[in-house]
């Protein structure tokens, strides 16, 4: 344990030691494993393939395509988590979705909001109950709907958020715009992020 210690500090003294995908490489006994990734289609908001389906309606039919395509049993999973920044009421349809796509009401549902990386903060979550031993098996989702409930804020920021920083007004901006931001700033077209 000792001698792993000093090494792990070693490699970080000398970088050149050790190349970075090495370490990501190497298997572990208390890994963590992604067994199923899945991904809806993008449409677009208000007139896409999606325009009729609500939250709850996409959140079940991929919890349905979970358990069908990981021929996982439901029983095993102790928690599902669904990253979601638009839907204040995201946790009522994950917790409904959730039971009616067969997995028992001793799963726990919850949800996460952190804007662009919910989803990522999601799987985040349920990693960390994995590796902490709190469960086994965990459900981790990313899901949005643009065409239900699209509304952000129903009124600026009180006077003192507004006048005290620029970068706290600028959290009126939607997600949309600050990411067509961030590409402008570091130069990142949309073609690259395709790639």
């Amino acid at each position: 344990m000792a001698t792993e210690r000093l090494s792990n500090v070693l490699s970080h003294l000398n970088p050149l030691q050790t190349k970075p995908l090495d370490k990501i490489t190497q298997k572990h006994p208390d890994d963590l494993v992604i067994t199923l990734a899945l991904r809806t289609p993008l449409t677009k908001s208000g007139r896409g393939g999606f325009k009729d389906t609500p939250l709850d309606g996409l959140l079940f039919k991929l919890l349905q395509q979970v358990v069908r395509k990981s021929h996982m049993d439901p029983q095993m999973v102790g928690d599902i988590c669904l990253g979601n920044v638009r839907e204040s009421k995201s946790v009522y349809y994950i917790r409904a979705a959730a039971l009616a796509a067969g997995f028992p009401n001793t799963t726990a549902a919850s949800t996460c909001n952190r804007f662009c990386s919910s989803g990522l903060t999601a799987t985040q979550h349920i990693a960390n109950e994995v590796a902490s031993g709190l469960i086994d098996v965990g459900v981790a989702v990313g899901a949005e709907t643009l065409s239900f409930g699209n509304v952000r804020l129903d009124r600026p920021f009180v006077d003192e958020i507004m006048e005290s920083s620029q970068e706290a007004a600028d959290c009126m901006q939607s997600m949309g715009q600050t990411s067509e931001n961030v590409g402008n700033d570091f130069n990142i077209t949309r073609e690259m992020q395709d790639r």
